[in-house]
C-alpha cells in the first residue's frame, strides 16, 4: 500500500510538471504569435522610402565544417575588418577573436579564457585595427597584439567604457558609462592608458538617466569623430580635439515612433525606467560615408555623407526573434557588401549585397 501511494505521488508530480511545461510552451507560442502579428502590422505602418535598396543574402559563416572543428561563435559582440577585407569578430563566450578572410574562410584566432597576457576574463569586446596592432578591450584592461595575433602589451583602465575607437596615431576615444555628475561623453586615452582630455556634453534630463547617454562611436580618415546616441536618432560630429562640428538626425517614421516611446518614458512621473528602446545599434565610418544600423521592424542601414546628408537606405526583412548587433561595409569596386553580425536565433555573420533586379 505504501509503495502504491508513493508511486501515485510520483505520478502526480510528473503529471503536474508536464502540465506546467505544456502551459508555458503554449504561452510562449501564443506570445510569439502575437508579437509576429504586431510586427507585421508595424511593417505596414512604416513603409520604406521609394528609393530604398533591398539587400539579399549571399552566404553566411562560420560554415558547418568550421563549427565541427570548434570554430564557432557563442556570444558574438563586435565585428571589424582590415584594409585587405579580412574579418575580425569578438566572442565573449569563447573568450577569443576569430579572423576570417572576406569569403568566410578561417585564418586564425586570438585569446582564450584566463587573466594572463593574451587571455580574457570578461571580453573581448571592441576590436580596433591599427597599422601594426590589433587592439582589444575588456573590463579593466586594453590589450595589444601584432598582426599575427601575438601578444605585445596591455594596460589597465579604471572606468567601464561602452564603446571605443582608435586613430592611426594611437589615440583611443572611449565612451564611459556615465554616472553621477560626470560631464563628458568622451575620454581620450594614450596608448599607455593615460587620460589626456575629455569632451562632449551629455544630453540633460530632469532626473539622473545615465543610460540615455549611452553612445556609439565611429572615426573617419579625416580624424572626425561621430558620436551616435543609442536611444535617440541624433549623431554629433566632433574634431578629435573635442570641437563640435555638426549635429544631425535620422529621419524615418519607425525611428520617430521609437523616439516618441522613449520621450514618453522619460517624461513619466513614475520612478526612473530602464526599458528604453534602442534606436541606433551601431555606426561605422568608411571613406567619406557614415553608416548607421537600425533594426526594427526591418533591418536598415542608413548611409550619410560626412556632413549628415542622407544618401541611401539599405534594408532586408527577417522574422520575429531575429536580432543583429553590429555590421561592417566593404566596397568591392562600385558594389557594397554588408557583413552583418547576427546574435539570434544563431550566432553567425551574414553577408548581403544589393538585390539585383
Amino acid at each position: 500500500m505504501r509503495y502504491k501511494k508513493l508511486f501515485g505521488m510520483i505520478f502526480l508530480i510528473v503529471f503536474l510538471l508536464n502540465l506546467e511545461l505544456f502551459v508555458i510552451g503554449q504561452q510562449k507560442s501564443s506570445n510569439e504569435a502575437y508579437q509576429a502579428k504586431k510586427r507585421k502590422e508595424w511593417l505596414r505602418k512604416v513603409p520604406l522610402p521609394k528609393d530604398a535598396i533591398e539587400l539579399e543574402l549571399k552566404f553566411s559563416f562560420p560554415s558547418e565544417e568550421l563549427v565541427a572543428k570548434d570554430i564557432y561563435l557563442g556570444s558574438a559582440w563586435n565585428i571589424s575588418n582590415d584594409s585587405s577585407g579580412n574579418i575580425f569578430v569578438s566572442d565573449t563566450k569563447t573568450k577569443r577573436v576569430i579572423k576570417f578572410d572576406p569569403s568566410g574562410n578561417y585564418l586564425f584566432q586570438i585569446g582564450r579564457k584566463g587573466q594572463g597576457p593574451g587571455e580574457f576574463s570578461y571580453g573581448p569586446f571592441k576590436i580596433m585595427l591599427m597599422k601594426n596592432f590589433i587592439v582589444m578591450n575588456e573590463y579593466g584592461r586594453i590589450q595589444f597584439f601584432d598582426k599575427n595575433g601575438k601578444y605585445v602589451k596591455s594596460f589597465k583602465i579604471y572606468k567601464t567604457y561602452r564603446d571605443m575607437v582608435m586613430s592611426d596615431d594611437g589615440l583611443i576615444f572611449a565612451a564611459p558609462s556615465l554616472s553621477g555628475n560626470q560631464s563628458n561623453l568622451i575620454d581620450v586615452l594614450s596608448q599607455e592608458g593615460e587620460l589626456l582630455y575629455s569632451f562632449g556634453k551629455p544630453k540633460e534630463f530632469k532626473s539622473m538617466r545615465a543610460p540615455l547617454n549611452t553612445v556609439k562611436l565611429a572615426l573617419n580618415n579625416k580624424k572626425e569623430l561621430f558620436v551616435a546616441f543609442e536611444h535617440f536618432p541624433i549623431i554629433r560630429k566632433y574634431s578629435t580635439h573635442g570641437e563640435l562640428l555638426n549635429e544631425f538626425r535620422i529621419v524615418h517614421k519607425a525611428i520617430k515612433t521609437q523616439e516618441e516611446i522613449n520621450e514618453s518614458r522619460i517624461s513619466s512621473l513614475s520612478k526612473e525606467r530602464t526599458g528604453y528602446v534602442i534606436i541606433i545599434s551601431a555606426i561605422k565610418a568608411i571613406g567619406n560615408r557614415i553608416y548607421v544600423l537600425h533594426t526594427v521592424p526591418r533591418v536598415k542601414i542608413f548611409e550619410f555623407d560626412n556632413n549628415g546628408q542622407q544618401q541611401s537606405t539599405y534594408w532586408y526583412t527577417r522574422p520575429y526573434g531575429y536580432l543583429v548587433v553590429d555590421f561592417i561595409v566593404s566596397n568591392k569596386g562600385f558594389k557594397k557588401i554588408f557583413y552583418i553580425l547576427q546574435k539570434s536565433p544563431d550566432n553567425k555573420i551574414e553577408v548581403f549585397a544589393p538585390k539585383t533586379k
